[in-house]
């Protein structure tokens, strides 16, 4: 079984908890998030991996808000935990 991190994260000044199992892949790795919250786990479905390449996380944030929120609360916490910089890309069309 490959590694699991847990980590703690705030989302509307709450505490919540993920798992983040790590996969190797073609050189890189990659973080899938669960989160132990039935309704945040839910709307993170389909935008729930954080990528690893080159030293750098790479984050993929989606068009809603609300799930960029939780995604980019979740790698900050991964990014302090691996003391690692973070990349984000956003998808968002501009309004």
């Amino acid at each position: 079984m490959g590694q699991i991190l847990s980590l703690k994260f705030f989302y509307d000044d709450k505490e919540y908890y993920s798992l983040l199992r790590v996969k190797e892949k073609d050189n890189t790795k990659e973080y899938h998030i669960t989160v132990m919250n039935g309704d945040l786990e839910s709307r993170l479905y389909g935008n729930h991996v954080i990528k690893e390449a080159e030293g750098l996380l790479s984050v993929e944030l989606p068009e809603d808000d609300e799930v960029a929120k939780i995604k980019l609360q979740i790698s900050d916490e991964l990014s302090k935990y691996l003391n690692m910089k973070m990349v984000v890309l956003s998808y968002k069309l501009p309004a």
